[in-house]
């Protein structure tokens, strides 16, 4: 099978969202949320004039806006994180709030009732947030920060805490983007929520598409460590993720702040401190090998204090993983002419067998079983010499003599992945900020079929055979190069009037072939017609689908266009 495509979605010019609209009524755009409240004095009425502010702990970024005649105050566009809300009014004591969280969506509410006193004197407001948000229907779950770093993910791979919203599971293990198909070798992106197919979700990264549009999978995977926050909204969404009928999943990348941070790690798994599979029912040969490294760091913080911050990262992956695959039935050592049966030790000897062997063309039956060696052609010699001895007793039929389930085997799949990000916030002022990110996704994949190569007419032929649909039915090798970027422009005219501007690039490569590309090996067996020249990039190359009666499919060593 032949699966090949290059895809680019260039310059989304993605919401040219001049977003202007009431602050009362507005929603979160993208990954940022709104603190709202109304302000009233010790009796409950409304306190219009009082000054509000907001601080951002972590950058120090801070804005200011005066209630309005019902006492309401709005502040839209914040970037998520912790937040400081303090309230003055002339006559009344300064009433703060020194920790208010925020995550992707929020419309956090911090109403405040002032008492009488001087300005100068302080009142600090404690307490954890409602349950229930009160100023949004939407139906969502967030992972946060720290748990996307304290929950153990083994590879790392944030889908797997998307996984855990309510309403969502990992989906159908064949699914497109489980990283078992020559569509996506990547780490799985496949979540399903509300029994919907996982093509229908919508992938988005900081608020803009990340969707990979031919098979529906996910465009970029951004380190754990380049993760903020991970939303996942499985209803009742609001307008601007309203084209899905599955899942909204929003990764919000992480930004520098006024203090320097960082991070420098190495995962690794190895079969010297893990048992045989239960899965290995072969049980044949050393245990099958398992070499894992994840490795990396990031580092952010400031350019220049509560103006401008960084934050990059980079993560590499090596697996070289031994499959469990299920016992293959090959022709017996006799039959392949690798020992003696009866005193005969050639290619064709089926002598071992009970059911007679008959000539084609007389119809004759063949003296001991044995097809003389110059009625087996070059080809039927080729394909052969690919299978390999048995290496189990297998099960014999007490009608035929044929064994079955004779050949075990844990061939050895490789891949190297490499992810970067980065990411700058520059703050003009409190009105004006622009934020430029990219990131990048590289992996090679090879996967192997059951049986090992062999040198066979000259060619050096990596062999598939019975090979098993949930572990590598698409054996071959996989190369893939998804890359985003993103800038967002924000302005903030009044409370009540904003604009954001936001432009994104997302291009995703992704080029699959099979065992023995552009090697050619059907000519090079003697089958004709098979290896046509002139065919573009080799998509005719290799050997074609073989089936043998008694024996199972020979699969994954042809291609197609």
């Amino acid at each position: 099978m032949k699966s090949s495509w290059r895809k680019s979605v260039g310059l989304i010019v993605g919401v040219i969202a001049l977003v202007l609209c009431g602050a009362s009524i507005l929603n979160a755009q993208l990954p940022t949320a709104d603190i709202v409240g109304t302000v009233t004095d010790a009796s409950g009425a409304a306190l219009a004039g009082a000054h509000v502010t907001v601080t951002n702990t972590g950058t120090g970024e801070a804005r200011s806006a005066d209630t309005n005649a019902s006492g309401d105050y709005a502040f839209s566009l914040l970037q998520i994180g912790m937040y400081s809300v303090a309230v003055e009014a002339k006559g009344f004591k300064k009433l703060t709030a020194p920790s208010v969280t925020l995550a992707s969506g929020d419309r956090a509410r911090v109403d405040a009732k002032m008492e009488v006193g001087d300005v100068t004197q302080t009142i600090e407001v404690t307490g954890t947030a409602p349950a229930l948000q009160t100023d949004t229907s939407t139906i969502s779950g967030s992972i946060s920060e720290q748990a996307v770093q304290d929950i153990p993910l083994n590879g790392r791979n944030f889908i797997n805490l998307a996984q855990l919203a309510p309403g969502a599971s990992e989906g159908n293990p064949q699914g497109f983007g489980t990283g078992t198909r020559p569509d996506d070798r990547r780490p799985s992106s496949e979540v399903v929520v509300n029994a919907q197919n996982d093509s229908v979700n919508n992938k988005t990264i900081d608020g803009m598409d990340n969707n990979e549009e031919v098979i529906g999978s996910i465009g970029v995977q951004p380190s754990i460590d380049a993760i903020q926050e991970v939303k996942v909204q499985t209803n009742l969404y609001t307008a601007d993720v309203g084209r899905t009928a599955g899942a909204n999943v929003d990764i919000i990348t992480k930004s520098g702040a006024n203090d320097i941070h960082g991070s420098v790690y190495e995962f690794f798994r190895n079969d010297k401190f893990d048992a045989r599979s239960y899965f290995d029912t072969a049980a044949v040969g050393p245990k099958p090998e398992l070499r894992q490294n994840q490795y990396g760091g990031s580092v952010g913080g400031p350019i220049r204090k509560n103006k401008t911050f960084f934050f990059g990262d980079y993560e590499g992956q090596r697996v070289v993983q031994g499959l469990a695959v299920p016992l293959a039935t090959v022709p017996t050592a006799c039959e392949l002419g690798r020992a003696a049966c009866n005193g005969v030790t050639q290619l064709g000897n089926f002598s071992d067998l009970k059911t007679p062997i008959y000539n084609p063309v007389t119809g004759a039956q063949y003296t001991n079983n044995i097809i003389p060696l110059s009625q087996i052609s070059t080809v039927a010699q080729n394909f052969a010499a690919l299978y390999p001895s048995p290496n189990l007793p297998g099960i014999v039929s007490a009608s035929t003599g044929q064994p079955s389930n004779n050949y075990g085997s844990t061939p050895t799949r490789t891949q190297y992945l490499s992810t970067m990000d980065g990411r700058i916030d520059h703050h003009f002022t409190e009105s004006d900020v622009l934020t430029g990110r990219y990131t990048i996704n590289l992996i090679s994949t090879l996967t192997p079929g059951n049986f090992p190569s062999v040198s066979v007419a000259g060619l050096k032929i990596l062999a598939g055979g019975d090979v098993n649909p949930s572990v590598n039915a698409f054996a071959g090798g996989n190369s893939e190069r998804a890359q985003n970027a993103a800038i967002t422009y924000s302005h903030i005219f009044s409370p009540t009037v904003i604009a954001q501007l936001n432009v994104a690039y997302l291009r995703v490569a992704i080029f699959s072939t099979p065992l023995n590309y552009q090697t050619n090996a059907s000519t090079a067996f003697g089958l004709q017609g098979i290896n046509v020249p002139g065919i573009a990039n080799g998509y005719d190359s290799g050997l074609p689908l073989m089936q043998i009666p008694g024996i199972r499919t020979w699969e994954t060593t042809t291609s197609c266009p």
